[in-house]
């Protein structure tokens, strides 16, 4: 089995076998299978290297980690038993918000492009500053966000900013591929008339889905259980208007200006499911 050490061979087999059966076992019985090594040896690599592979239960013993996945080959342990540094596991502080809001626009792929230059300039302050100061009311801005006693301007506008950066993270796109009728409904062999003359019933397109997700009300930590109550305090029913007139001002203002199709179709499920959907004024 490759060049492993004998005793850091010992030590894979063990990990590995235990791997596959889910056994718990003490820190004696995994150093009992080395042979060789002195007591500070089995001391340095158990604090280094070994712990970092495994999880620590209740009664002080321990089972095998499920990162040691990534190790389970002879070449692969013998690497990471020999590297200086060793970012194994990180230790992760589980984070709840009682409610989401969800966002997905439906459109052509041929906006992707234009829409990701519009959308960008959304995670800039210097570029979201002149939006909320010139193309939104400003009893509306107050509305959301009052202000507070002895609040300056710079600073006022230093706290909608930070809030907006604390929601919007960002966005993802995704594409699907899609079968649209592109006439009024019409029979087969009308539709095969179509044809004759070159225009398209059924026509195939990529669509580009657009979401936006944004947590709603205030973080609690929670690390031991997922938490499901409801929760629907009048501040966070608050803080859900509030984002959903903002994404209506900052982000729905970009998207629907730019795309220009007849048709736009927006998703919004989380705290509330419903389709929105903006027409063309000339389109039946």
């Amino acid at each position: 089995m490759s060049d492993l050490p004998e005793d850091q061979r010992r030590i894979f087999d063990f990990l590995l076998e235990h791997l596959i059966t889910r056994e718990p076992f003490t820190k004696d019985e995994m150093l009992g299978v080395v042979e060789t090594w002195r007591e500070e040896t089995k001391e340095t690599y158990w604090s280094k290297v070994y712990t970092l592979l495994l999880s620590q239960l209740e009664d002080g013993r321990f089972r095998v980690g499920n990162n040691f996945r990534k190790y389970t080959t002879p070449e692969k342990f013998k690497k990471l038993t020999t590297q200086t540094k060793k970012v194994l596991r990180i230790n992760y502080q589980k984070v709840d918000y009682d409610k989401v809001i969800i966002f997905e626009f439906f459109m052509p792929l041929v906006n992707e492009r234009y829409l990701r230059d519009s959308l960008d300039t959304l995670f800039y302050k210097d570029t979201i500053l002149p939006q909320l100061k010139n193309l939104i009311k400003e009893e509306e801005l107050k509305y959301y966000f009052p202000p507070e006693s002895d609040e300056g301007e710079d600073e006022y506008y230093n706290r909608v900013c930070n809030w907006i950066s604390e929601k919007f993270i960002g966005y993802s796109i995704m594409h699907v591929s899609g079968r649209f009728r592109n006439e009024k409904l019409r029979t087969l062999s009308e539709a095969a008339d179509l044809q004759i003359i070159g225009r398209s019933y059924l026509i195939d397109e990529t669509t580009a889905i657009v979401k936006f997700i944004f947590p709603v009300g205030q973080k609690k930590t929670n690390p031991d259980h997922l938490d499901y109550l409801e929760n629907r305090d009048q501040e966070t029913e608050f803080d859900a208007e509030r984002i959903r007139w903002l994404f209506n001002v900052l982000f729905i203002y970009n998207i629907i200006e730019l795309v220009g199709e007849d048709e736009i179709w927006m998703v919004e499920s989380g705290m509330r499911n419903q389709l929105h959907i903006w027409r063309a004024a000339n389109v039946s």
